[in-house]
């Protein structure tokens, strides 16, 4: 737990009206206030983007989350993972640990910290595990109980064990045409200029273009 001692007495816990006073981070992991940090969630060596929300026990380690994404309860990112071409998986013969023997451990070229990148506006379900190393696509939508272990495309919808991709959410073009425009990174008053289209269902092309001109 010493680990998570930046966050025991942080001012962001009164400051940051939606960062719940259970949550934990270490000191390496960065947050802006508009962000929602829910109860039991902890974060290791992670930067969460603005309006995104960790739910309720949400683990987070080594990752970059963009704006705007969601995840549900009880997910796990970046789990850690171990050497599989060694004659054994065991961490106590390459990490110091308190069930180890310290004259057994060496060094090996292993990387223990391999960075998951979530893009922006994605929507992970409840109860995913998002694999370490791995690349989540912006608008992006990952179905509750996923295991991702490999990269996501941008505006796919994947889901299963591994997960899959089941489908794409909108026409390629569309797709081509909101990552040209990367809506999540205007400035908020843009976004308040244009807000009758985030209300708009089943929103075409067309729709794209009358208020991105």
């Amino acid at each position: 737990m010493l680990q998570y001692l930046p966050s025991f007495f942080s001012l962001k816990k009164i400051v940051y009206k939606n960062v719940s006073i259970s949550s934990l981070w270490d000191g390496r992991t960065t947050f802006p206030k508009c962000t929602a940090i829910c109860r039991g969630s902890k974060m290791n060596n992670s930067t969460i983007g603005k309006y995104s929300r960790v739910g309720i026990k949400v683990e987070v380690n080594n990752a970059s989350i963009g704006n705007f994404t969601r995840i549900g309860r009880n997910t796990i990112i970046g789990p850690g993972s171990h050497p599989m071409n060694l004659l054994t998986s065991h961490n106590i013969f390459y990490k110091k640990n308190s069930i180890g023997r310290p004259e057994w451990v060496q060094k090996i070229d292993f990387d223990e910290e391999k960075q998951t990148i979530i893009g922006n506006d994605v929507w992970i379900g409840l109860n995913c595990i998002i694999m370490d190393g791995v690349k989540i696509g912006d608008s992006s939508i990952i179905a509750a109980g996923a295991v991702v272990t490999k990269d996501v495309p941008p505006f796919a919808i994947v889901g299963g064990v591994p997960a899959k991709v089941l489908k794409l959410r909108y026409p390629q073009e569309m797709i081509d045409r909101l990552m040209e425009i990367q809506w999540w990174n205007l400035p908020e008053e843009e976004i308040t200029k244009r807000i009758d289209l985030f209300h708009k269902a089943n929103p075409t092309l067309e729709d794209i273009n009358e208020y991105f001109k």
